[in-house]
């Protein structure tokens, strides 16, 4: 069985390779992914809290690997 870990790691690393920039700021509410996507607000709010769930669950990646992995389904949509 492939660890949550494994999957967040793997992510991260596609997104380096991408190229694609995540910035997430929790203190004031924003998201930006690349030069395309950016969020604010509630939704920003939603994606911090989750990539710090996502950093409690595997206790051995970084916020930025776990904000990579959740942005990956929105550089895909980018078809980056």
């Amino acid at each position: 069985m492939v660890s949550l870990s494994k999957i967040v790691k793997e992510d991260a690393a596609w997104v380096e390779r991408s190229g694609i920039e995540i910035d997430a700021d929790s203190k004031y509410s924003t998201v930006a992914i690349g030069d395309d996507i950016f969020m604010q607000g509630q939704e920003a709010d939603e994606f911090n809290e989750e990539t710090e769930r996502i950093y409690n669950l595997t206790g051995d990646t970084t916020m930025d690997e776990c904000a990579a992995h959740l942005a990956r389904p929105y550089i895909e949509c980018l078809g980056e």
